[in-house]
């Protein structure tokens, strides 16, 4: 759900000459390692959680010049300033510097690497007509008697048949439930939230989405259906399916319990929430089909033989995409059009 990035993005206010001397030093701090863990923050799992998710540890930085750093935003007594990471390793780090009893101190510190997921290149217009094409074609022949429509189809019956609608539906309603639980989390501990959807965006401005932007609803469709797919519905659920199935249906519970703490309306404005509900519940769909099909999949094993059971299982990835494209599609007009800004 690539508009977790955008959904509360800070304000382009004027910055405080103590609040960037205080982001200076802490990027300088972060280099030279003074964030990493205390001993006694190691002895409370939930502060060595939190302090994880402030100080992202994850590239290692020779040295930062602060002079290169630049004026971000603000917001609520925040502001944000990001730094060029120098070396090998290309990207940012974005330090969030906050104002605490009439001093500026350093909240977090996140880094971002450069287009690590999405290519550049997929900006270029022939991808995003060829994706329109193929959104042509897997809607067209949903609607008349395809191979399109006849695996579709086919997925659905066998994962509604009577043998194996209980186990198609308890997965369904166990990942439902970890989103759900997510979503209500949030509440109890808006602190852990906030500072994993802080290290949730950090990490998604890493895939390269945001260079999508601003070339278009055809364009960042396309980067969001190529990254979901991939990256969601086959390397980290159809794959793991592969694995009796299991495997899938426990990473996708932690990744959808994650998502519904980040995506909380704890943490989100009704404006920005409502809008996203139809991305959630499609997007979703994608990968709960998948792991719950990989489920069934086990079951028919036992009870129709290896062969014609693994047989189906890539029928769950058709499923998946048509979920995906619908979704990214809507997703992409919502980041563009639905959702307030500033």
């Amino acid at each position: 759900m690539a508009v977790l990035w955008a959904l509360l993005c800070p304000l382009a206010l004027a910055q405080t000459p103590e609040a960037r001397q205080t982001a200076d030093q802490a990027v300088q701090d972060w280099v030279k390692g003074k964030y990493k863990l205390s001993t006694a923050e190691m002895q409370n799992p939930r502060e060595a959680l939190l302090h994880f998710l402030k100080f992202q540890q994850s590239v290692l930085a020779d040295k930062m010049d602060p002079e290169q750093g630049k004026f971000l935003a603000a917001q609520n007594a925040r502001e944000y300033y990001v730094y060029p990471l120098e070396g090998s390793v290309k990207g940012t780090v974005q330090v969030e510097v906050q104002q605490v009893s009439g001093r500026w101190v350093a909240h977090s510190v996140h880094t971002s690497l450069q287009n690590v997921g999405i290519p550049s290149w997929l900006k270029a217009p022939i991808f995003s007509w060829l994706f329109t094409l193929l959104t042509a074609v897997v809607l067209l022949g949903l609607l008349f008697p395809t191979p399109i429509r006849r695996g579709f189809v086919r997925a659905w019956k066998i994962a509604l048949s009577p043998p194996y609608r209980v186990v198609f539906w308890t997965t369904q309603v166990i990942l439902y439930g970890g989103f759900v639980l997510g979503l209500s989390v949030a509440y109890q501990d808006l602190e852990f939230a906030r500072e994993l959807q802080g290290y949730l965006n950090s990490n998604l401005s890493s895939t390269g989405i945001q260079q999508f932007v601003g070339t278009g609803v055809l364009s960042l469709a396309t980067a969001i259906t190529l990254w979901n797919f991939i990256s969601g519905a086959v390397l980290t659920t159809f794959l793991p399916g592969l694995l009796l199935g299991v495997p899938a249906v426990l990473f996708n519970l932690f990744r959808f319990l994650v998502l519904g703490l980040g995506l909380s309306p704890a943490l989100i404005p009704t404006s920005h929430f409502v809008p996203h509900i139809p991305v959630m519940v499609l997007e979703l769909q994608g990968y709960v089909f998948v792991a719950s099909f990989a489920m069934v999949t086990v079951v028919r094993i036992f009870k129709e033989g290896f062969g014609k059971a693994m047989k189906d299982y890539p029928l769950s990835l058709l499923v998946a995409l048509v979920f995906l494209m619908l979704g990214n599609w809507y997703e992409a007009i919502e980041l563009l059009y639905l959702v307030p800004r500033g």
